[in-house]
Formats: C-alpha cells, structure tokens, sequence
C-alpha cells in the first residue's frame, strides 16, 4: 500500500511521515520504486540512502521536519553566483525571500514607488496596533504583511477589474524563492483582501486555514486596506499613521504634507470593517506638516 502522507501544513514532511517514506520505498524493488510518482527514476538506487541520512539530520537536529521545495540545488547556487556579479541587475544586498519578491513586482510593472510606500504604511499601523492592544504580536507576522504589501496591486497586470483576486493568482502561482507553500498562501490571501469583500469563513483557501491563521488574515489584510486607502491618490502625501488608544476607541493619528481629504474619506468607508474586526470604534484625527 502507498503511504498516507498529509500534513496539515502544505510543503512540509514531518520526521514521522519521513519514516514511512523511508520504510515504504525499502519494502519496494528496484523496479518498482522507478514506477513511484514524483520520484525521478534515475534517482530510484539512491533515494533510500538519501532519505535516512536527511531522516538522521531531521532527527539529531532536534527538528520537527523539512519542508520540500521545487527548486533544486543547482538554482540555488545560479542565483547566488548571478547576484555576485557586479553590475547585475537587481544585485542588491537583500535576502532571496526579498529579491524575489521585488522581482515579481517588477515583472508586473507595479508602481513601486507606491508599493513601497504601502509597506512603510502597513507597518506602522502593525507596530501600531500592537501597542494599542488591537492584536498581538504574531510569528512572521510583519514580514508576511510587508511583502504583501509590496505585491498587493500586482494583478493589475492582468486587469485592474477584480486585479485583488488577479494578485492572489499571480503570488500563489509565480514561484517565490525562500518561501515554503503555507507562507505564500498567506502572503496571496492578505494581497487577495486588500478590498472588495472581507475574508469569509465559507472562501477557499481560507477556510482551509486554521483559526489562528485565519485571524492573522483577517487582521493584516485589513491593515493593508488601510494603507492603500492613505495613499490614494499614489503620491505618497500621508507621511505617517499610527493608532493611539484613547479609552473607549482607538483613533488613527494621520500626518500629511497636504490635503488629504480623499484618502481620508476612502478610510473613513472602513470604519465598519474596522468595527467588525477588532469589536472597536475607529476615530481618525489628520495633522499636517
């Protein structure tokens, strides 16, 4: 029988489900394990050495598991010597997870002027947030909000009607180097409901997530939504937002270099939103200079 290998976390094999690999392939022949799926059959005499010395490595390092990718190592070190040359595009000292993702924005032709001003926006209301007691501090939690704010207008470059969901689609199938499958789930998900419809409990993928998950979602996407809203007009006029908790709501202090009535109306459209994730009435208070 073929082993049952389902872990709840996408890209991700278990120390336990590593074992029944490596017991279901020794039990097989040689010419059998040639016929297994997914298994490159020139690799078929060697797999089961391989596995038990990733197993022993798993299991010495105190790990839970290892996460698959679809990368092999030669990418790996292509990358890494491409991005050495001098003079190489986008040879920035970034991290792969970085790179990628602003290599994606760029071959979407994204504003990233304003992309970036996005992400500068979206972590001040995280940081924010947090000391203002609407959430606590997830795990990953800013990084997963930072690059999907970078990434959230991408679809735009197949249509700007409907491009939220056209920006979960190109996130979630455009390979991103550095990240497992659950991370640009959520990074496509927080894109994905940056406007329009709120996340809901009956949208796939998102019911597929946990409760934990499906909170930070909700919580960063709304962030996001925000952020957008305070640079409506793409000309970076809103230099600073922060939430400040003042007893019964929370106000979001704006500081702008000029008027800003725009971005401030299209905020003021997410106050129920606001209401309806944090159970909290939002004031919103703009100062310029």
């Amino acid at each position: 029988h073929k082993p049952c290998v389902s872990s709840h976390i996408p890209g991700f094999i278990s120390i336990e489900e590593l074992d029944i690999l490596i017991r279901y392939l020794s039990n097989l022949p040689l010419h059998m394990r040639k016929e297994v799926p997914g298994l490159n059959s020139d690799r078929a005499d060697i797999i089961i050495a391989g596995a038990v010395i990733l197993h022993e490595i798993v299991k010495v390092s105190g790990l839970k598991g290892v996460y698959t990718s679809s990368r092999s190592l030669r990418d790996g070190l292509l990358v890494d010597y491409i991005t050495r040359i001098p003079g190489f595009p986008h040879a920035e000292p970034v991290s792969i997870r970085e790179r990628s993702v602003r290599h994606l924005g760029r071959l979407c032709h994204i504003d990233e002027p304003h992309a970036s001003h996005i992400v500068k926006l979206s972590l001040q209301l995280y940081h924010s947030g947090i000391r203002a007691g609407l959430f606590p501090s997830y795990d990953e939690a800013e990084e997963l909000l930072s690059h999907a704010a970078y990434l959230h207008d991408v679809g735009q470059f197949i249509s700007f009607s409907n491009h939220h969901q056209h920006s979960f689609y190109l996130i979630t199938q455009v390979p991103l180097l550095g990240f497992n499958q659950h991370e640009v789930l959520m990074i496509g998900l927080i894109a994905r409901y940056h406007r329009k419809k709120l996340p809901r409990q009956r949208d796939n993928p998102f019911q597929e997530l946990d409760r934990t998950d499906r909170r930070i979602v909700r919580v960063l996407s709304l962030l996001l939504r925000i952020a957008e809203n305070l640079d409506r007009s793409h000309d970076r006029r809103i230099e600073k937002a922060e939430f400040i908790r003042k007893k019964d709501r929370v106000v979001l202090s704006v500081s702008c270099i000029s008027d800003c009535s725009l971005e401030i109306w299209a905020v003021e459209s997410e106050k129920d939103s606001f209401f309806r994730t944090f159970r909290t009435k939002l004031q919103i208070e703009t100062h310029r200079g």
